[in-house]
């Protein structure tokens, strides 16, 4: 069985994410996104390399793993897998990098 955790920023963007999905594509759209997310997030906690890295994105050890257009970005090494975002690939790749740097803003 897989385990991982997601940051408090975390669990805001999979709720943000699917809020909106349901608003403007229906709540069956929603509930399909949100289990393809939860089976991603399965996924990488079973094989936590899957993911790529973005040096310019995070100085720290973090991976990056694309479902439809979010990008899941996560700390490889750590037990439980811990998720520190899930992003709409559009937004700004600056904020990635800001939300992304502080541990203590993900984690505690």
């Amino acid at each position: 069985m897989s385990c991982y955790e997601l940051a408090p920023a975390a669990q805001a963007d999979l709720e943000e994410i699917i809020d909106y999905v349901a608003r403007s594509s229906g709540s069956d759209v929603a509930d399909h996104v949100l289990s393809t997310i939860l089976s991603a997030l399965d996924r990488i906690a079973e094989s936590p390399r899957i993911g790529h890295s973005r040096d310019d994105l995070a100085p720290e050890p973090m991976l990056f793993w694309t479902v439809y257009s979010y990008m899941i970005v996560y700390r490889p090494g750590d037990e439980p897998l811990q998720v520190a975002r899930i992003y709409h690939g559009a937004r700004a790749p600056w904020r990635i990098a800001n939300s992304t740097r502080a541990r203590e803003d993900n984690f505690e």
